[in-house]
């Protein structure tokens, strides 16, 4: 009989489900998080809740990194973070071929089960390369403020880079789309649960900054050679809504200035 799993969630968690696939007598025909859970109790429909086990999560990790690869292991985070649904099964099943062909497992391309995991670990990887650059940071009052909303779950890997670039600044990286946040202050980062009560407000530095460099994209600006399918294919839309090149610039101000729609970016 195969039963659904239900997880907390968490990385740990997942890789404790997939422990319980090995040990549990009857396998998982999916697994997913807590909260796609249905009001009834577990198991009376086939659920099963599974505990996180810091032990057992730690022993699938490091048979992923002696058994497969380290290269293995990370296609499985970056994977998971991607939130995609389904996404513990096909983690699933791309452990077990990988426990069956070692290392061997990422030359297998034309698998499905290798390619369903590559193609989520190269979209999150190419989204956090993104967000890299598309970050903007605001002053408030001493502290850099930085909103944004990724698809994936990516905030976790921004940290370290913008810790070693902003390592003598006090920084708070807000996912809004997931309401949690990366605090730094210049020693060390950790991630919490956030959610404002207020919008944080620029200082007057600020504001006089995204002014210059607003002036400054509007005066580099050639119209004659504007290209509004090149930018939205190298810069899509999702990405607009933070970028001090966009904010605070009124929809009437760029069709004056611009004579093109409202919702188009003539800075790039």
């Amino acid at each position: 009989m195969r039963k659904v799993y239900y997880y907390d969630g968490t990385f740990k968690g997942m890789l404790s489900s997939v422990f319980q696939s090995y040990y549990l007598p009857f396998g998982p025909s999916d697994i997913r998080k807590k909260g796609q859970m249905g009001n009834c109790q577990a198991s009376l429909f086939g659920e099963i809740l599974i505990e996180t086990s810091i032990e057992e999560a730690e022993r699938v990790y490091n048979s992923i990194i002696d058994r497969i690869s380290l290269k293995c292991l990370r296609n499985v985070y970056y994977a998971f973070l991607s939130e995609e649904k389904g996404i513990e099964m096909k983690i699933l099943r791309y452990l077990k071929l990988g426990w069956t062909m070692g290392a061997r497992v990422d030359d297998l391309l034309t698998d499905e089960r290798v390619n369903d995991i590559h193609e989520r670990a190269w979209k999150v990887s190419g989204e956090r390369h993104r967000y890299l650059g598309f970050i903007r940071f605001t002053d408030i009052h001493g502290i850099y403020y930085a909103p944004f909303e990724p698809s994936s779950n990516i905030l976790e890997l921004l940290c370290d880079h913008f810790a070693s670039r902003l390592k003598d600044q006090y920084w708070v990286i807000h996912d809004r789309k997931r309401q949690i946040a990366a605090l730094y202050d210049t020693r060390s980062w950790v991630i919490r649960s956030f959610q404002p009560s207020l919008t944080p407000s620029a200082s007057k530095d600020e504001v006089s900054y995204r002014d210059l460099w607003k002036t400054y994209c509007h005066s580099t600006w050639i119209r004659g050679r504007t290209n509004l399918g090149l930018q939205t294919q190298n810069m899509p839309k999702k990405y607009w809504k933070y970028l001090t090149e966009k904010m605070e610039t009124s929809p009437g101000d760029v069709k004056k200035l611009c004579n093109f729609p409202e919702d188009t970016l003539p800075f790039f």
